[in-house]
């Protein structure tokens, strides 16, 4: 086994800021049409795809841009600006809804009253309404008391009675509507369309609005499980999980046994439960949490962003490309590689300097770049560099051992698991493993519930795992330990005798 390099002398300082800065926002949004809002030293301000902060930090408060226009806040007050940062309805507005505009018009508060506008400041319906919805399918939830909601078109003219409780969002034609049954002394749910009729009566005990087809639904009888109908109200997957979230991408959340997976749209269990919290699909990776950490996978359940962020269910889809993070109480972004967004006042010192380290007196010799890369130290973190220097996996792992030209893989750990990743930095086996090694001869010991056995590169037990201890295998054969005896075994897990 070769020695582990430290290159701690060697790296420079800049690396250390670029660390600190990647992640240096105290509250994020979610990109949308190219932009995010970010805070920082109590002010709002938007960042570009690029990292660069296009929009001054001077807001009290912000939303996303919908439209080519962004809510934010001065003083108390509201209006809106441009991806230019050009105030263009200035900031004489109570409230606004956070959605923004869609459709064109945007809901707006004056003196405890919702009324809305459109860009040029029109007033579509006047200031007497007490809640209002966004606008999708030129239809929007508003309300004139309290449990009294009903829906009203683009121009304002009201398409069903305000009788109900709560309206949801359109979405296929359709939206989640509940009411108050006095005899009963509970809320019903149900939908309606577009016009107000009623299409799926209001018999259940909660419902999501529709997405791709299906809406997630539970019966009204107390600590009922939920289950998926489509738009004849058919139960198409059975009342089985404790928790759900709606369909994206093809795949729902759903929680059964106090843990979370995935479930195609037949119902089929893709990705059984093994999560503490989980996210939707966007981009096609989904958040998980285990043990109070976060990563992403991918719709085959692989870990593509390891497990060692901070953050919570705020910020944890990707949008755009890219989803928001959290290391050390800051917010930053990484893309769908896992890569970090680097603000842009930093972009250039981390390109020159902080992604390449001086190895020339590290004594390397050609044999220690397995495929091409060598793993290093800095600051009690382990990354991968090049035979420049250049940093290839950032220095994110807590441990990690060189790639094997056989499998193209390297054993790294993450919050005392241990896992495998590929050249580019990507989670090809999950962190999983208490132990771990280098893949010697297309295998590598790997120790689970305190016992060794061996996987393929495609993370698949090939020796079952009952060993004490077991080391590399060499020339075919691999020392091992059981119940006090020491020998050898073939890649069959035959014993053999020396």
């Amino acid at each position: 086994m070769k020695t582990l390099l430290s290159a701690v002398a060697f790296i420079f300082f800049c690396l250390n800021s670029f660390a600190q800065t990647a992640f240096k926002y105290e509250q994020v949004g979610k990109f949308s049409e190219g932009l995010v809002r970010v805070k920082q030293d109590g002010k709002w301000g938007y960042l570009d795809t690029t990292g660069k902060e296009v929009i001054s930090f001077e807001y009290d408060d912000a939303w996303s841009f919908s439209e080519g226009l962004a809510p934010v806040m001065k003083r108390k007050k509201w209006g809106f600006i441009d991806k230019s940062g050009t105030v263009v309805i200035d900031f004489h507005y109570d409230d606004v809804s956070a959605f923004g505009f869609n459709e064109g018009v945007a809901f707006v508060k004056q003196k405890d009253q919702y009324g809305l506008i459109d860009k040029t400041e029109k007033v579509i319906v006047d200031f007497f309404l007490h809640d209002a919805s966004e606008f999708s399918e030129g239809r929007a939830a508003v309300a004139i008391n309290k449990m009294q909601y009903g829906i009203i078109d683009r121009e304002g003219y009201r398409e069903s009675e305000m009788k109900y409780f709560r309206i949801g969002w359109f979405a296929e034609g359709l939206v989640s509507v509940s009411q108050w049954d006095n005899e009963a002394d509970n809320l019903f749910y149900g939908f309606i369309d577009r016009e107000g009729n009623e299409v799926i009566p209001l018999k259940y005990g909660f419902v999501y609005d529709f997405s791709e087809g299906l809406a997630a639904f539970r019966s009204k009888e107390i600590n009922s499980f939920y289950g998926f109908i489509d738009k004849k109200g058919n139960e198409v997957i059975p009342m089985q999980y404790e928790k759900v979230s709606p369909f994206s991408e093809g795949m729902a959340a759903v929680k059964s046994d106090f843990a979370w997976g995935f479930i195609d749209k037949s119902g089929f269990m893709s990705i059984p439960p093994q999560y503490d919290e989980v996210g939707d699909f966007h981009n096609g990776l989904a958040a998980f949490q285990k043990n109070g950490k976060w990563g992403f996978i991918n719709k085959e359940g692989t870990e593509v962003i390891p497990a060692i962020y901070e953050a919570d269910r705020f910020g944890s889809a990707f949008n755009e490309g890219y989803a928001a993070v959290m290391q050390n109480g800051k917010w930053g972004f990484i893309d769908t590689e896992g890569k970090e967004l680097i603000p842009e006042a930093y972009q250039e010192t981390y390109r020159l300097k902080a992604d390449k380290i001086d190895i020339s007196s590290l004594g390397l010799d050609e044999i220690d770049f397995e495929l091409g890369l060598v793993e290093v130290e800095y600051n009690g973190k382990w990354g991968f560099v090049d035979q420049l220097g250049y940093v290839i996996v950032p220095f994110k792992f807590d441990y990690a051992y060189g790639f094997d030209e056989s499998a193209g893989l390297a054993a790294v750990e993450v919050n005392e698991k241990w896992g495998f990743i590929n050249t580019k930095g990507e989670t090809i086996i999950p962190f999983q493993y208490d132990d771990a090694d280098y893949f010697y001869e297309d295998l590598a010991a790997v120790k689970l519930n305190d016992k060794y056995g061996y996987i393929n590169r495609f993370g698949e037990t090939v020796i079952p795992f009952q060993y004490n201890y077991a080391d590399n295998f060499y020339k075919g054969l691999a020392a091992v330990k059981l119940d006090g005896r020491e020998f050898y075994i073939d890649k069959n897990g035959n014993e053999i005798r020396k």
